[in-house]
């Protein structure tokens, strides 16, 4: 299967203030699991509409391998780029079965009869539905539904399947059990895949790299390991997990690491870094994870006052005051509210060149 090329890709609608894919550029591997990850608004459905055809783009290129889909003077419709895809809705006609709602993209492609019941027979096999041909929509659950989509997908082996939401109709519990589903479907498929979701789970769950947008804009792409560990900017480690931001000067660098003064408090932390870009003097945000805190903490932290405790079963979420700034904190200990030492891993935070975003 050929890699999606997705080059300097623009979509601008009359009379809007902004561009709403702004120069977005990534290419997808054979077999991977893409995942545009990012806000409602933030240009990923767009995206995932340009590339299957359904929107025409104001600029850029997309092709998958040589097949250009879309360029200056190029555009293929829909039906012209061998493409699956899944809404968040799911789109199977009510009145038909299971079997009938397979067959028709098989029907419109003219392939026999015996062909098409083949095809039906091993992709129902494949998303576990093998006994559900003669059922209707109705007499299904969600996530029966769900497969029954992605089967139709996936029943005219396209060269790439397109996700958009498709778990975001599915209660908590069920959407666990179908995100380890639908990865290992598309492993065993090997079919490359873009996926579209606003939810951090499910591309950090699911994905074999993610792009972060905001505003129409890549803000940052990589693994997941890459883009929860090693955000690029505040906005990124503000979004894919609970990050806590406080202003700090640098009091001294060297050999991997500095030392900050915190303006809340004037204490003086110290914080490993992997660059060697900052330096005495500078302005920078401290970023801290909620569940990275060592609660009550004796070395490297700093001086809080629990304001607020929640039970949320396996831990507690705790409020806390850091010289007028408001921190937030995971951690299975419980511990009273009142004055503490709130402990910061040298290991376990970020330091973002500038002031607060």
């Amino acid at each position: 299967m050929p890699e999606l090329i997705v080059e300097h890709l623009t979509k601008r609608y009359p009379g809007a203030g902004r561009a709403a894919v702004d120069d977005v550029s990534f290419t997808v591997a054979d077999g991977e699991f893409f995942t545009l990850l990012g806000p409602s608004g933030c240009g990923k459905s767009t995206t995932l509409a340009a590339i299957a055809g359904l929107e025409a783009p104001s600029g850029g290129r997309i092709a998958a391998g040589s097949l250009v889909y879309s360029d200056g003077s190029t555009f293929l419709a829909p039906e012209e780029r061998n493409l699956g895809m899944v809404f968040q809705s799911y789109a199977l006609w009510p009145h038909m079965t299971v079997a009938a709602n397979l067959e028709l993209p098989l029907k419109l492609r003219k392939l026999p009869r015996e062909e098409r019941d083949r095809r039906i027979d091993d992709v129902l096999g494949q998303v576990g539905l093998s006994d559900c041909r003669s059922r209707f929509p109705h007499q299904m659950s969600g996530g029966q539904q769900q497969r029954v989509a992605l089967a139709r997908a996936l029943v005219y082996s396209p060269t790439l399947l397109l996700l958009d939401e498709p778990l975001s109709n599915l209660d908590a519990q069920l959407r666990q059990q179908a995100r380890a589903w639908l990865k290992e479907l598309q492993r065993s498929v090997g079919i490359t895949t873009v996926y579209v979701t606003h939810d951090q789970a499910e591309a950090l769950t699911l994905s074999d790299r993610i792009a972060v947008l905001r505003d129409g804009k890549v803000l940052q792409l990589g693994t997941p390991e890459e883009i929860y560990e090693r955000p690029a900017i505040p906005a990124v480690a503000d979004f894919i997990g609970r990050c806590n931001f406080l202003p700090a000067t640098v009091l001294s660098a060297r050999d991997g690491s500095v030392r900050l003064r915190v303006q809340a408090t004037g204490t003086e932390l110290s914080v490993d870094v992997r660059d060697g870009s900052h330096r005495a003097g500078d302005e920078v945000t401290l970023g801290i994870r909620t569940e990275r805190f060592a609660l009550p903490g004796s070395e490297n932290a700093l001086p809080v006052k629990l304001t607020k405790r929640l039970y949320s079963g396996s831990w507690y979420e705790y409020e806390l005051d850091c010289g007028g700034h408001t921190l937030f904190a995971r951690h299975t200990a419980r511990v009273d509210p009142g004055e503490l030492m709130l402990g910061v891993p040298r290991d376990g935070a970020y330091v973002f060149a500038g002031g607060l975003p």
